[in-house]
């Protein structure tokens, strides 16, 4: 059997991250749970693991659990000046946490601004567009979808390159 020399592989600390990652998308919130809080031991500060905390507590149904997360993420992206885009993404979870809360308000404020850290989120515009239709404004929830739209249309466009 053939093995990788120990240093092979530098990410090696960081597989219960990715493994987290993998049963959340498959579904499995206590499994995703189990490998980021393994991670979190080791890598406290590790804005994405907090991040993805967050979102499991928050599909259990947990939001003021996933609320804290989402804003121990954003505190260390602030702190590592993380790419707005990771910032903005916490905002608007930060967003979902105020709507489930019924604190429409607030979660406006907060898509709001994670749209200002990174406007071709075309999740937190369509987020935004069904806070617009529950305070009746319909008219900007469409411009909100419309600029939704023209993000995923120009997302689906092939990048360059020759016609084939």
């Amino acid at each position: 059997m053939l093995r990788a020399a120990a240093d092979a592989f530098p990410e090696l600390p960081h597989v219960p991250h990715y493994l987290g990652w993998c049963r959340l998308y498959l579904g499995d919130l206590a499994g995703a749970k189990v490998a980021f809080v393994e991670h979190a031991r080791t890598f406290p500060d590790y804005d994405d693991t907090q991040f993805a905390l967050g979102v499991i507590a928050y599909d259990a149904d947990r939001v003021a659990d996933a609320e804290r997360q989402f804003r121990r993420a954003l505190a260390l992206l602030d702190s590592q000046r993380g790419p707005p885009r990771e910032r903005a993404k916490c905002l608007a979870r930060l967003g979902d946490c105020a709507l489930r809360r019924d604190d429409v308000a607030g979660a406006e404020r907060d898509y709001r601004a994670a749209l200002a850290l990174w406007p071709d989120h075309h999740e937190a515009w369509a987020k935004l567009a069904r806070v617009l239709d529950r305070t009746g404004r319909a008219d900007e929830a469409a411009a909100a979808r419309a600029r939704q739209q023209s993000i995923l249309d120009a997302a689906a466009k092939p990048s360059g390159g020759a016609a084939r």
